[in-house]
């Protein structure tokens, strides 16, 4: 295995295992809902409602603009609190809960938005993650949106998911609670690609 792919599959493993520790005290009603859409893209003018849990209720807007993509009408998202306020384009495996590790929750972030300059995380990527902080029936829950943007032109919509317990976190990209074996099947994975780039790491120093 070379070093390249060894590095790559320990940050692998390194973060799913971080996803499933988010899980590990958590109760056993706790429940990701996963919904899988077919791409929506959305252009200048238009905008895409979601109901994470189907009481009728959206939870969320998101709207086009030729510069800027308004987020929210109800609900709020991750993002940095400037004076363009922009939503975060988070990874998969970020924790998405009551104490964020960073930004902090509010209503109408820009994926961008434009001034002199432009502004925001979420000019052309892929597959990249938008944290939700909503509520149910006076509760609080989180979920996540996957989306990708070319240029500052289109926003397309992927999948989403939220957690049915209030208060609880959910980590981007994960589309059910691990069962509880997960976490020690992905650290004892970790380990051992761990232990064999040390041995491989002291073999090189032996040899110099």
């Amino acid at each position: 295995m070379s070093s390249r792919k060894l590095d790559a599959k320990l940050a692998a493993y390194t973060a799913a295992a971080g996803a499933a520790a988010a899980f590990a005290a958590t109760p056993a009603e706790a429940a990701v809902v996963y919904t899988d859409i077919a791409d929506v893209t959305l252009n200048h003018g238009d905008t895409f409602s979601i109901d994470f849990d189907g009481d009728t209720d959206n939870d969320i807007t998101i709207s086009g603009g030729s510069t800027s993509f308004n987020q929210i009408k109800t609900g709020s998202v991750l993002g940095t609190v400037t004076s363009n306020d922009n939503a975060l384009a988070l990874p998969a495996g970020f924790v998405v809960g009551p104490a964020p590790a960073t930004g902090s929750f509010g209503a109408a972030f820009d994926l961008w938005s434009q001034s002199d300059y432009l502004y925001g995380n979420w000019i052309n990527v892929s597959n990249r993650y938008l944290g939700v902080r909503f509520s149910i029936s006076g509760a609080t829950h989180y979920g996540w949106v996957r989306m990708s943007t070319v240029n500052t032109d289109t926003v397309t919509i992927h999948d989403y998911a939220y957690e049915t317990l209030a208060d609880t976190p959910i980590v981007t990209g994960i589309t059910a609670v691990p069962e509880p074996g997960t976490l020690a099947l992905f650290a004892s994975g970790a380990a051992g690609l761990i232990a064999l780039r040390r041995r491989r790491r002291k073999a090189a120093t032996a040899a110099a």
